[in-house]
């Protein structure tokens, strides 16, 4: 027995990354999301690698099987996003029962179905309108900003926004979206540029999915973008500390198609428009 441990010092020599994983702390992070669908498929790829984590969704019942599967990981909590103080006051409850956080995610974009009617004279319109402005432009930034104020104070942490490719073209079927999502993205691109300028370790990512297929028993058209690939987009994000990334390949060469194409042309060809519904 003593003539092993004088090997112990040459072994932790020799594997610093096996010591070192040995010692660290699990990685931890919240999910903020409007519907527990993408969620929860991001949650599990991330328990899957040994993440702490807690889900503020809407409805945190639909989440039950998921926790059960990972007791030990994945808890569930309930966030009314138009409630902003109190939605705020709740990421600082958890960030304090994790006991810290590395990773903020925000998938809150909504584009309700009563919003997809290009018909401005129908009645309610204003109502739908500012609902998703509301939840889009206030809500979204309002967690930003929240967790901008955890990882400033920390010293480092990464802050994951789920927005569109509709950031840089017009929705006619609901235009609040679009102008929303091209809020978001200049929103997050500025915060990018001051924590460059200060020099800070604080790491904000822009995840822009195509059309999203939320049903995972279905196949996803040639147009739509499976649940799991923008899970698995946003987890290599996280891994790889990116700050921009296009859900799929296909839609990042469709986007710059659509960026170069003139606009009458875009218009004729009905390209399909971009939201994600809650």
């Amino acid at each position: 027995m003593k003539r092993f441990l004088l090997y112990v010092p040459i072994l932790i020599t020799l594997f610093p990354s096996i010591y070192a994983h040995t010692l660290a702390q699990p990685l931890k992070a919240i999910i903020i999301d409007s519907c527990t669908t993408l969620g929860s498929q991001i949650a599990s790829n991330l328990a899957s690698q040994g993440y702490q984590i807690y889900l503020a969704v809407n409805k945190p019942d639909e989440l039950n099987d998921l926790c059960e599967q990972f007791p030990t990981q994945i808890r569930a909590t309930s966030i009314d996003i138009t409630k902003i103080a109190k939605a705020r006051n709740t990421i600082d409850s958890l960030v304090q029962q994790l006991n810290g956080i590395d990773v903020i995610i925000v998938c809150t974009g909504i584009c309700p179905e009563e919003a997809r009617d290009n018909n401005l004279k129908k009645d309610g319109k204003w109502k739908i309108e500012k609902e998703t402005l509301d939840h889009n432009v206030l809500g979204c930034t309002a967690f930003i900003q929240k967790g901008m104020l955890h990882f400033l104070t920390q010293g480092y942490g990464q802050i994951i926004v789920l927005t569109s490719l509709d950031v840089n073209q017009s929705n006619t079927q609901c235009p609040s979206y679009s102008a929303s999502m091209a809020f978001l993205s200049n929103y997050i691109s500025s915060l990018q540029k001051l924590c460059q300028e200060n020099k800070n370790s604080v790491i904000i990512t822009e995840i822009r999915p195509g059309p999203i297929c939320k049903d995972i028993s279905a196949n996803a058209s040639f147009w739509h973008i499976p649940i799991e690939v923008i899970a698995y987009d946003i987890c290599q994000a996280i891994e790889n500390g990116s700050t921009l990334v296009y859900s799929s390949n296909k839609w990042r060469i469709i986007n710059l198609i659509r960026h170069y194409m003139p606009e009458w042309l875009y218009t004729k060809l009905h390209l399909p428009q971009v939201h994600y519904s809650r």
